[in-house]
């Protein structure tokens, strides 16, 4: 034990001279920790000694994301690789670990855990694995003796630079300015600038792209602070339009809201600056992330405490990099007196209990209330000096609410949060039916009871939309309703319970109609009448009425289907009409139609040569009052040409073409079936026609017109084939087949190609050669005319 002690009092006593030794070797502080040089000596060999040394520096600043206390310890001369080394701090005896840490030096310590009010001197411990060790101790500045911090600088574009500057401080003997390419780093020393006498402090840089990202620190001989948030700069571009903000609204008390337009493809983002009490020390802000064409405009609430106003502006940046030009400057200011929170709504049976959470500096609150929305018809209905009111409304229903503080001198704040709410009445009958078709002579609801209601409102109208004219038919204890309803139109119904509290909340609305004859549909039949209807499952029977002359119906039967069938004896024309019979009676008769047996088609049509005519005969139709002979040229529709009381025509005039005949039968105006057609003409061809002598064509704006001559034989061609292509050697293809000109609706302004032959009995001409057309554009309309 004694040789112990002798040891440590041995130990001791070197420990002091070699501190001794050290002090009186050091060269003393820096005024700058960048330059080289410093205290200590070189050791032969690895060792672990105490030393101490004055040239490092310290840089507080706080973890966000533990929640610790961080420090940054900097050593910028030390003379050996900082993966050889290994060091501790010591503080009062306490031992804090060292590690390498992330910043825009490359001789950075992190010390985890220190307490930032922490100023005592301080010793490192350093063990290496080579020898020409340097060897210091520190001493370690609280943030009071740091410099300040440099004011936010501002950044000028320029087409091929970047200026930045910033107001002097006071307190700063130089400043460094680091940049990097991307916003997370690395960042490297751009620039160092002494503190000017007079002037702002300015620094100029040529980014290789469009931007670059920039950090800063000022110094002095008690250490350095640093800016840790970034300032992006980007290189001027004048194809982008300085951006503009659409609104800045200063309506509350925590923030001001601010709306930007987006639109521009070419904008990758927009960055917003901000300037407090003046337009000058502009800083950053946020950015705006461009959605266009999804969304052309963005909103940001900056949440500032300043009583003072609050100048904005924007860059755009586009996808390279590049800038805008600052756009104009909008300002805004915060209402003096900040807005109501925490609103609370209770209802009740008589009245609702509105609550919120006091104002700093109000002197009392105002109530607004509206029976329609948040955003319309707010009224003042009451001014109260605490945070509670109650408020009796004039009828049972929903209402909105909000709140404004008032100060002193009359300042009123914008207004709370929204809430609504309603007195505790009567839920809306549930289970509502109305009857639909059941009843020719009424229309019946139902529902079902409500707890507490006294009684029940029946109201009807004849539309669902709001708002509506509703007539109020009845109030009635009982849940059901009976409506005489006037007439058979289509009626919609809603409920409400009331009570001595008043009326309740009404259903929705429900569809009812009266039971009705159906529309009756006919089908005319050479051997029965045919009528057909819709069936309705509140119907239990049809009547089927008929007439002679549309005055005096008689019953002719009655059926549950939907469908009957009236055998007739003859061909004249007859008249029907019906009644059903529902739940509680028999309805009026419904609408009349008209209808009889149908005539058979007339049958054996001959066509045969009368000259130069022709003659057609055919068989005659029992019942028919007369006969219509229908005449179509070649391929073209029927037209009426004749009305006949015999069953035989002769036309011994010279025909020139050929046609297609058909006849139908008629009896009380109403036709048959067409008969088959027959086919022929008064002449035998015996060549082909010739070719048309000429064709051209006529453009209009929606179509084109093929017109051609015919030749002076051209008795002889019945019908023309029309032709057209794409192209002038292209395969032509026929549209039409017609007696004079042609009209084609071709879908596009292209030019299309067209041919020509003549057709009769004998054969088809030769084509003719082709010819171009194409729709023309419609033609303006004539400017207006002046008058003088």
């Amino acid at each position: 034990m004694m040789m112990k002690k002798h040891l440590f009092f041995i130990g001791l006593l070197l420990s002091l001279a070699l501190y001794c030794v050290m002090r009186n070797g050091e060269i003393g502080s820096r005024n700058n920790p960048f330059d080289a040089g410093g205290a200590g000596w070189t050791i032969d060999s690895p060792t672990k000694v105490t030393v101490t040394i004055d040239s490092l520096w310290m840089d507080f600043d706080h973890d966000e994301m533990s929640g610790s206390k961080r420090v940054y310890l900097t050593v910028d001369d030390l003379n050996f690789p900082l993966d050889t080394v290994t060091a501790d701090i010591r503080f009062n005896g306490s031992r804090f670990s060292l590690a390498p840490a992330s910043a825009p030096f490359d001789t950075v310590f992190l010390l985890n855990r220190l307490d930032r009010s922490m100023g005592y001197p301080c010793s490192i411990y350093t063990t290496g694995t080579r020898t020409g060790l340097t060897m210091s101790v520190c001493t370690l500045f609280t943030t009071d003796q740091l410099p300040p911090l440099p004011p936010q600088p501002f950044i000028t574009a320029g087409q091929d630079n970047l200026q930045i500057s910033w107001q002097p401080v006071a307190g700063a003997q130089w400043y460094s300015v680091y940049y990097a390419s991307l916003k997370t780093g690395p960042y490297q020393l751009l620039s160092t600038l002494l503190q000017p006498i007079e002037g702002s402090v300015t620094v100029i840089d040529t980014p290789s792209n469009g931007s670059r990202h920039y950090r800063f620190a000022s110094h002095n001989e008690s250490g350095t602070a640093f800016l840790h948030d970034t300032l992006s700069g980007h290189l001027y571009s004048g194809n982008l339009t300085p951006p503009a903000f659409t609104s800045v609204s200063t309506e509350y008390g925590d923030y001001i809201l601010l709306s930007v337009n987006l639109s521009g493809t070419a904008v990758h983002h927009v960055e917003l600056y901000r300037s407090i009490g003046d337009t000058l020390s502009f800083a950053f802000v946020d950015t705006f992330w461009s959605s266009y064409p999804s969304s052309l405009y963005s909103y940001y609430c900056d949440s500032v405490t300043t009583p003072d106003t609050c100048y904005y502006r924007m860059i755009a940046v586009d996808h390279d990099g590049r800038c805008s030009e600052p756009g104009p400057i909008a300002f805004g200011r915060l209402k003096q007196i900040g807005r109501p929170i925490g609103m609370n709504l209770s209802s009740f049976d008589t009245f609702i209990t509105l609550n919120w959470n006091s104002v700093s500096g109000a002197a009392r609150y105002r109530l607004y209330r509206s029976a329609t929305s948040c955003s319309e018809n707010m009224m003042l209905v009451n001014t109260v000096l605490g945070t509670v009111c109650n408020d009796t409304t004039p009828d049972s229903g929903e209402y909105y609410y909000v709140v404004t503080a008032v100060d002193t001198p009359g300042n009123e704040s914008a207004p709370s949060q929204c809430v609504s709410g309603r007195i505790r009445i009567l839920p809306p009958p549930s289970g509502l039916s109305v009857t639909d078709g059941i009843y020719v002579h009424s229309i019946v609801s139902s529902w079902m009871p409500v707890a507490g209601a006294s009684g029940y409102i029946i109201e009807r109208s004849t539309t669902t939309t709001d708002p509506v004219t509703t007539d109020l038919i009845d109030t009635v204890s009982d849940t059901s309703f009976t409506d005489g309803a006037p007439a058979t139109s289509v009626y919609h119904y809603r409920v409400a319970a009331f009570n001595a509290i008043g009326k309740g909340l009404y259903t929705g609305k429900v569809a009812g109609k009266l039971a009705e004859p159906p529309e009756l549909t006919t089908y005319q039949d050479p051997e029965y009448m045919y009528l057909y209807w819709k069936r309705h499952t509140g119907i239990l029977r049809y009547y089927i009425y008929r007439s002679e002359d549309s005055l005096t119906f008689y019953l002719l039967d009655s059926t549950t289907s939907y469908q009957y069938y009236d055998t007739l004896d003859d061909f004249n024309r007859h008249y029907y009409r019906m009644t059903v019979l529902a739940a509680d009676g028999m309805s009026t008769p419904g609408p009349v139609v008209a209808g009889g047996r149908l005539l058979s088609a007339p049958t054996g049509a001959v066509l045969t040569l009368y000259g130069e005519g022709v003659q057609i005969t055919w068989n005659a139709v029992p019942g028919a009052e007369q006969y219509i002979l229908y005449r179509s040229i070649y391929a073209g529709s029927y037209t009426r040409y004749k009305v006949l009381t015999d069953t035989i025509f002769t036309n011994s005039e010279s025909m020139t073409r050929e046609f297609c005949y058909c006849i139908t039968a008629v009896v009380q105006g109403v036709e048959s079936p067409p008969s088959l057609y027959v086919l022929g003409n008064g002449k035998v061809r015996t060549s082909a026609p010739l070719t048309p002598p000429s064709v051209w064509t006529i453009g209009n704006p929606d179509y084109i017109d093929i017109v051609w001559t015919h030749n002076s034989t051209s008795e002889i061609a019945d019908a023309y084939f029309v032709y057209r292509s794409t192209s002038p050697t292209g395969v032509y293809v026929c549209i039409d087949t017609v007696w004079s000109s042609a009209r084609d609706s071709v879908p596009d302004l292209s030019v299309y190609y067209y041919k020509v032959a003549g057709y009769n009995q004998a054969g088809t001409s030769p084509l003719t050669a082709p010819v171009s057309g194409c729709r023309i554009l419609q033609a303006p309309l004539p400017p207006p005319q002046t008058v003088k």
